[in-house]
Formats: C-alpha cells, sequence, structure tokens
C-alpha cells in the first residue's frame, strides 16, 4: 500500500479539504504533536439502495471537532481485498491527522460475499460508483454531528485508485438512468487516485488490442474467497475472451453507461492528486497526464511519479 507515501498524499488531501472550507467558523482543532487519539467503529452494516449489504469501518478523533465537523475520507481497497489489512493502518493514520475515515468492502470483495451470495461484482462499473457515494451517505446519516459533508475527500490504490478517479468525474452529477438512483451524487471536493489510469475500459483491452491477463482468467473464474463477479457480466466478458474480440469488449464496456467516465473530467473541478508507478506495464502513466491536462485549469491538480505496484520494482 506504500504506506509512507499514503502519509504524502493525507497531507495534501488535508490540506486542500482543509483549504477548500469557505466559512471561517469552520475551522478544525489544532492538531497535538504526535496526531489525535482516535475512535474507531468497525463491521459496521451498510445497506446499499439495491438492497446489497456490506461492512464498513469508521475511525475519527476523539476530540470534539469544529462547528462544521471533520473532513471525510472515503478508503477504497485494491483488486481483490478487503477493507482489513493495510487499509486498516492507513485508515487510522488518516484519523489521526484530522479525519473521519471510512473503509468498507466493494461489492463482491471481502465479507460483501457472503453476505451477498449469488450476487457480485462488475468490476468498476456505475453500481460500484453509486455504492461509494452511498457509503458516504451512510456514513454522514450515522455520524451528523462528526461529519463536514461539504468537505469529502477519496483516495485508494488500483481499483481504489479508479474509484478515486470515478469520484472526481461523478462528483456532484447526476448517473444516467438506472435501476437505483437519479438524485445528484455528493460534491467531492479531493482525490488521490494511486497506480490506476482514468479509464479502465482501455487498461483492461489495451485500447481494444489485447487482453490483460487477469480478465482472461477472471472470465471463466467460479466464485472464491478472494471475489465474486456478476453472472452476467463474467458471461459476457467470458464470450469475448473465446472470440478473442478485444475491440468488441472495449466496445461494449464504452457502452456500458456509467462505465468510463474520461470525458466528464474535462469539467471536474475536485481538485486531483495522482501517483503512477512510471514503468508499470499494465497502468502507465500517460493516460493520466492526459486526464489531468484535460481537466480545467483551475481545477487544483498534481501528478506524483514514483515506482512500484503493478509489477514494477518498488522503491522502498
Amino acid at each position: 500500500m506504500l504506506p509512507t507515501l499514503l502519509r504524502l498524499v493525507a497531507a495534501i488531501v488535508l490540506a486542500v479539504l482543509t483549504a477548500t472550507t469557505a466559512p471561517a467558523q469552520c475551522s478544525d482543532p489544532a492538531m497535538p504533536q504526535g496526531g489525535f487519539a482516535i475512535a474507531s467503529a468497525i463491521d459496521q452494516a451498510v445497506t446499499y439502495s439495491d438492497a446489497y449489504r456490506t461492512r464498513a469501518d469508521v475511525r475519527w478523533p476523539t476530540t470534539a471537532p469544529g462547528p462544521c465537523g471533520w473532513p471525510m475520507l472515503v478508503l477504497v481497497h485494491g483488486w481483490p481485498a478487503n477493507k482489513n489489512g493495510q487499509v486498516a493502518v492507513v485508515a487510522a493514520e488518516y484519523a489521526a491527522l484530522g479525519y473521519v475515515t471510512v473503509a468498507y468492502d466493494v461489492r463482491g470483495q471481502g465479507s460483501a460475499i457472503a453476505l451477498n451470495p449469488g450476487r457480485g461484482t462488475t468490476l468498476m462499473a456505475l453500481a460500484e460508483w453509486i455504492d461509494l457515494f452511498e457509503v458516504m451517505e451512510w456514513a454522514e446519516q450515522q455520524w451528523p454531528t462528526l461529519i463536514d459533508f461539504q468537505r469529502i475527500g477519496v483516495t485508494g490504490i488500483s481499483q481504489g485508485g479508479a474509484h478515486s478517479w470515478a469520484a472526481a468525474a461523478w462528483s456532484g452529477r447526476t448517473p444516467p438512468p438506472n435501476s437505483r438512483r437519479s438524485a445528484p451524487f455528493p460534491v467531492v471536493r479531493a482525490v488521490a487516485p494511486t497506480v490506476m489510469v482514468p479509464s479502465h475500459t482501455e487498461a483492461a483491452t489495451f485500447g481494444g488490442t489485447a487482453f490483460v491477463d487477469s480478465w482472461a482468467g477472471m472470465s471463466y473464474a467460479p466464485p472464491n474467497t478472494n471475489f465474486a463477479l456478476d453472472a452476467n457480466f463474467q458471461s459476457v466478458m467470458r464470450s469475448f475472451v473465446l472470440a478473442d474480440d478485444t475491440a468488441g469488449m472495449r466496445a461494449w464496456m464504452l457502452a456500458d453507461p456509467g462505465r468510463d467516465f474520461v470525458p466528464l473530467l474535462a469539467t471536474s473541478t475536485t481538485a486531483t492528486l495522482v501517483t503512477m508507478a512510471w514503468l508499470d506495464e499494465s497502468m502507465p502513466a500517460d493516460p493520466s497526464l492526459r486526464a489531468l491536462a484535460s481537466m480545467p485549469a483551475s481545477t487544483p491538480k498534481r501528478v506524483l511519479l514514483t515506482t512500484g505496484n503493478h509489477g514494477t520494482p518498488t522503491n522502498a
């Protein structure tokens, strides 16, 4: 999880979330040396608007917040994983810096597998983006006096990076027609995607020229302790793999409403700090650089190029 790097990301995102608070009376308590003591609520039950269930961990400083509450940071784990392990460690570190942190098991992973037999993930598509925003709303409803809902940030690595990009793209917008939600999404002030390009569609199909090897494997994988795929989605994946039709899969993914959101980034006002491994074979830096360049000049943005993750040497 690159914990040292994520501490740097935390400091920058916290500065952005603090700076975007308009009223002066919303200032946060001064952080003591060594950080705040924290409290937590672990394995909280979350039920989405489509009755899908998962578990979430929430952590916050024990010091009383300022008049508007603490900024909230949602941490999304990589694929396939869960909210425990290093995510929990980093979430606690963020909470000690002055956030309410929320980490949850993404659809089709972690606790959600057993909680939802026969239902799985569509791999970073509209269902997962709606889940992300509904987790924010759930936390605000549960802890309204602790959370400043005007200061929301999202960060994560790999799969979590895709969610971070999606949060920037869909912030404050109305989703495309779907059976779950027509209301606009909450506004997200800052995101920090790590080692993930904005378009999972292009990454999965190398722009329609080849399959990423993991996709070929997932198209045949039965439900297991690591992940469960949506059956219909997996069946379509398999049909393209069998036909060796990467261009067809790319077109199908691009046509899936809400899945590919790159055009939305051109008008995003969400502050974006991107970290990419510059030698990453499957997630090169160039698509992220192009996405940042497409964003409005007034949108705060920065890229940090490093090594590590997705098969490249680490810089430990």
